[in-house]
């Protein structure tokens, strides 16, 4: 009964280790990416120079390097407690294996010494023969045999167990060999944590002793930002005027097309009446059907297709890719926000913009058709393309080497062309979602 509650806690105990083992996979694949994006935003971080113009963008990635650092320690940390449960599962389980062992070799050293009193042949010929009768005799041949066959898997338990055991004394050595590692991983990590909230600190203390210089820098951009603005509601005021203009002219084609329609048939009764001698029915005229514009005013959708690409644009809420592959980090949130770090120092944003590296490629997040091409005001090269989704809109604003043209038809993640890499401010796109012409948030829509 002892040795059976024995495996039975044994077998509990492996579980529990077999458990704390996965959350610990699990656990160093999330460290992976957290270090991977920490990666990114340092390579980001390296390739953006130290100007007055791009003190709020480095601002950014300086605060989510400190971030990703601080959730890489927090899982680092959470890595060193499931060791230690494991390290404490293993030791348990080596003490359950020890006492088992000493059991079973209780049990067979036991088995052994009879063994050995009994060893001479003609004892057990004598216990044979000394039977009753022939089926007792039998018996007798059936229990020696099968007494061997026990003492062998007592042998082969006391192997098995000896074998578990060192396996546990070697998971345990490379339990304890992993967690020395983790805590000097968690220490270096903490280190670089120190290093960057030190540089965080000293640069947000120059921008504070240059706040004169910085408002100038950003009223600047806040210029900028107005006329990339009126620069995108231009465009999509045309648009929506090109919509109400093909709407209009399509609702005339139907009515007038109704009308001859009616014209027609009317013809049609007055020939057969003239043909009859007696007037025997009573023909009312019916009036031209009117064509009802059912659209609301202002909106995009003219075709039963625009409808169809809207709904299925608003059904990938929160699904659509971003708009840029390889490495990119978000610098600027969507509306007014105050920078976390400079106090009184706000920002206000129509969309969202996405700091890469030079030469990225900016991609279409849904399938549509490009209906603008414009060129950002005050910049010369970089340009802005709108995409047409239904009622939607998506803009993507300081792009170059265009790949795409007004008029054509995009495909989900199709490359539109390559982010401008401004001197100054780095490779960033700017990049907008729109409902007509309200402005959404992009993050609420991206995935």
């Amino acid at each position: 009964m002892r040795s059976i509650l024995v495996y039975i806690m044994l077998v509990i105990a492996v579980g529990a280790t077999a458990q704390t083992s996965s959350r610990i996979k699990s656990l160093e694949e999330q460290r992976k990416k957290s270090q991977a994006k920490l990666e990114e935003t340092q390579q980001l971080l390296t390739g953006i120079d130290k100007t007055m113009g791009n003190a709020l963008k480095r601002l950014s990635l300086l605060n989510q390097t400190v971030t990703e650092r601080r959730n890489t320690i927090n899982i680092l940390n959470a890595e060193i407690n499931e060791v230690d449960s494991a390290i404490r599962a293993i030791e348990h389980n080596i003490k359950l294996l020890e006492k088992e062992l000493i059991s079973k070799k209780s049990t067979y050293a036991e088995s052994v010494r009879k063994m050995y009193l009994n060893q001479n042949e003609q004892n057990k010929l004598l216990f044979i023969f000394s039977a009753d009768n022939f089926a007792q005799s039998y018996r007798r041949i059936q229990y020696l045999k099968e007494f061997s066959k026990w003492e062998r898997r007592q042998a082969e338990d006391v192997v098995k167990k000896q074998t578990q055991l060192n396996e546990e004394k070697g998971k345990l050595l490379q339990a304890k060999a992993e967690k020395l590692d983790m805590l000097q991983s968690r220490k270096d990590e903490e280190d670089k944590l120190v290093a960057e909230e030190n540089v965080q600190k000293s640069e947000v203390k120059e921008l504070q002793s240059a706040r004169k210089q910085l408002n100038v820098e950003l009223e600047k951009q806040k210029k900028q930002a107005l006329a990339l603005n009126r620069a995108i509601e231009k465009a999509i005021a045309d648009e929506i005027a090109r919509a109400e203009r093909e709407a209009k002219a399509a609702a005339d084609a139907a009515k007038a097309l109704a009308e001859r329609t009616q014209r027609e048939k009317e013809q049609a009764q007055a020939k057969t009446k003239k043909n009859k001698k007696e007037k025997t029915t009573v023909t009312v005229q019916e009036k031209p059907e009117e064509v009802a514009d059912t659209r609301p005013r202002g909106s995009l959708e003219v075709t039963k297709e625009d409808r169809v690409l809207t709904g299925n644009f608003l059904s990938n809420r929160g699904k659509l890719p971003y708009p840029l592959k390889g490495n990119y980090k978000l610098v600027s949130g969507f509306g007014a926000h105050q920078d976390p770090e400079l106090k009184r120092v706000e920002v206000n944003n129509s969309g969202i913009d996405l700091l890469t590296t030079s030469g990225n490629t900016a991609c279409s997040v849904f399938e549509g058709e490009v209906t603008s091409i414009f060129v950002i005001p005050g910049k010369e090269g970089p340009h802005g393309i709108i995409i047409r989704h239904g009622n939607y809109l998506t803009a993507y604003c300081n792009v170059e080497n265009l790949l795409v043209k007004k008029g054509d038809k995009v495909s989900l993640g199709q490359a539109l062309g390559t982010v401008y890499s401004d001197p100054d401010e780095g490779a960033v796109l700017h990049f907008e979602i729109r409902e007509e012409a309200k402005k959404m948030n992009p993050l609420n829509w991206l995935r």
